[in-house]
């Protein structure tokens, strides 16, 4: 599968690998990363990588889910346009673990912005793993020609 993940291993690039999807499920008309992760220890889950996103945002019933609590988080005065909506909600540090498919699995203490329920719908976003508070934290390289996401310390 990765071509490069022992010679980025033994030259303590990256440690592991895995390959992305190249659209998010439900969006087949716009190309996107898509990273498989964890958050906590959840069941595996899809997310775009964004790197024009502040934090990470995901769905807030799958971070209810993951027995987030939100009252350990920090409140923003400012609320967080998400495609055209304003909205309000707390940062919170959580653990993001990228999954390796070669090499060896990587956990970050990941920024995450944890939206407020809106009362009048549900969300109907993709997750999103932001660069600040989150991929700054790593050491990445993308391989299109592969469709590979290599990741390190």
């Amino acid at each position: 599968m990765a071509g490069f993940i022992k010679e980025f291993d033994e030259c303590g690039f990256a440690v592991g690998c895995m390959t992305y999807l190249d659209h998010y499920p439900g969006e087949e008309n716009s190309p996107k990363i898509v990273l498989s992760i964890q958050i906590k220890n959840s069941a595996p889950i899809m997310a775009i990588m964004d790197t024009g996103a502040p934090w990470c945002i995901f769905d807030p019933d799958l971070l209810s889910l993951s027995e987030v609590d939100k009252e350990d988080g920090y409140r923003p005065d400012k609320g967080l346009n998400i495609r055209g909506t304003i909205y309000y909600g707390v940062l919170s540090r959580l653990p993001i673990t990228f999954l390796a498919d070669e090499g060896r699995d990587i956990s970050v203490e990941a920024t995450v912005f944890i939206p407020d329920r809106r009362f009048d719908n549900t969300w109907q976003f993709p997750n999103f793993i932001g660069l600040d508070g989150c991929l700054s934290r790593l050491r990445f390289a993308i391989d299109p020609s592969e469709n590979i996401f290599y990741f390190g310390q």
